[in-house]
């Protein structure tokens, strides 16, 4: 089996190591190699961010009724979590996150029981998108609605 080999293209250096490594990799049509190149997916931005944490988690907070009861934005955003972040087995996890090798959103404490470690700080700009469309759509079942997001700096125009 070949080994992954991945290089963040930003200099001439690591061009020319990846022409090397290309040009010696073993040429085999019952056993070909996939060669792929793509941007590096974003990070979430700090708007996103903002959305999340000070529009959307916040009207869920006060609008959401379950048995008579509120949660906290802290509880909802642990709720979205085990519901919305990505499994490992996720044919789009190379766009979802930021280091697919290395995503974990499941561990398991020592009596068995399933622990969501996965954080949304793990999730790409398009990752996170997906994540807060996934909220939106849940919360529109519960009638949630939204306020304005957050203004961003030079912005004349609420974003809805």
């Amino acid at each position: 089996m070949y080994p992954i080999i991945k290089f963040l293209l930003r200099d001439e250096v690591t061009r020319a190591t990846a022409q090397f490594h290309i040009k010696m990799a073993p040429v085999d049509p019952k056993n070909p190699l996939l060669f792929a190149l793509c941007e590096q997916p974003k990070s979430r931005t700090l708007d996103q961010n903002a959305l999340m944490w000070a529009g959307l988690l916040g009207d869920i907070e006060e609008q959401v009724w379950i048995d008579g009861r509120k949660f906290d934005k802290k509880v909802w955003h642990e709720y979205f979590k085990q519901m919305f972040l990505p499994e490992i087995n996720d044919p789009d996890l190379q766009l979802l996150v930021k280091n697919p090798s290395q995503w974990k959103k499941w561990d398991f404490l020592p009596d068995g029981r399933a622990l969501c470690v996965g954080s949304t700080t793990g999730l790409t700009k398009y990752g996170f998108s997906m994540y807060l469309e996934q909220i939106h759509a849940l919360c529109a079942q519960y009638g949630v609605r939204f306020s304005a997001s957050p203004r961003a700096p030079g912005v004349d125009e609420w974003i809805f």
